[in-house]
């Protein structure tokens, strides 16, 4: 998988993707709204909103 720019392309609405923000990589929820797009840090407690850079699809959970 290739990291995609938010330059480029955005995530699909409402997906969970894997997001850098020039310092970390985390999952996070991506959703678009009428005033702009968040990338919200999955936390358990809270959604903290996380500038990414670059994102990319999760990858496939293990096969057995």
């Amino acid at each position: 998988m290739q990291w995609i720019s938010v330059k480029e392309r955005l995530p699909e609405n409402g997906s969970r993707v894997i997001a850098f923000d020039g310092n970390k990589v985390l999952p996070v929820d991506f959703s678009i709204y009428e005033w702009g797009h968040n990338f919200n840090e999955l936390d358990y407690y809270d959604y903290t909103e996380f500038y990414a850079t670059h994102w990319m699809p999760l990858p496939d959970g293990p096969k057995e």
